[in-house]
């Protein structure tokens, strides 16, 4: 056999060799296997610190037309309606179940948290989480009314979401503003 047949063999591998087996390679695992622990990192850090988001410029931009009250509480709402986006995403991707466990994960994983300071930011971000998520759920389920543009579609959620925030408030001090029902 000649050395290019040896070099084929070497580089081709036959139809009877099976990939490795890399379930029990942790190492591996960790690199390529979605895990919810992963997505609950994500949430909280849209949450908590904004990213992935908006820029603050941005943010700024799209704040300008609020009352100086709100200003605060709508970047809170920005990074938590992200978060809900993400989660989103997240559920098409690797299903409901998998996003549901990556929302509990948040405050799994900042049980594990030994600072206080951090510990407090990962529970606000949870509990944020816990209250507005559902919340979203709910919009996002609404039946779309029959013969509404479809190209409006998108701004029939974010209606419904800004609503919610609004007739919900910031979580703890009631709502912003009062809306009938």
């Amino acid at each position: 056999m000649g050395i290019i047949q040896r070099l084929k063999q070497a580089l081709v591998p036959s139809s009877d060799l099976k990939p490795p087996d890399r379930s029990q390679n942790v190492a591996y695992v960790r690199m390529h296997e979605p895990t919810p622990w992963f997505f609950s990192l994500l949430y909280l850090s849209a949450i908590g610190l904004g990213e992935p988001g908006i820029s603050p410029t941005e943010e700024e931009v799209i704040s300008a037309p609020l009352p100086e009250n709100m200003k605060t509480t709508a970047s809170l709402w920005y990074r938590v309606f992200t978060a809900w986006l993400i989660d989103q995403a997240v559920g098409v991707k690797y299903g409901v179940s998998f996003a549901r466990e990556a929302r509990t994960g948040i405050r799994d994983t900042t049980s594990a948290v030994k600072e206080a300071e951090a510990k407090a930011f990962g529970e606000s971000a949870a509990s944020f989480a816990e209250y507005w998520f559902p919340r979203f759920d709910m919009c996002s389920e609404i039946t779309i009314p029959e013969g509404f543009p479809s190209e409006l579609v998108d701004e029939f959620l974010h209606g419904c979401i800004a609503r919610t925030f609004l007739k919900y408030g910031d979580g703890e001090n009631g709502p912003i503003v009062t809306l009938d029902d």
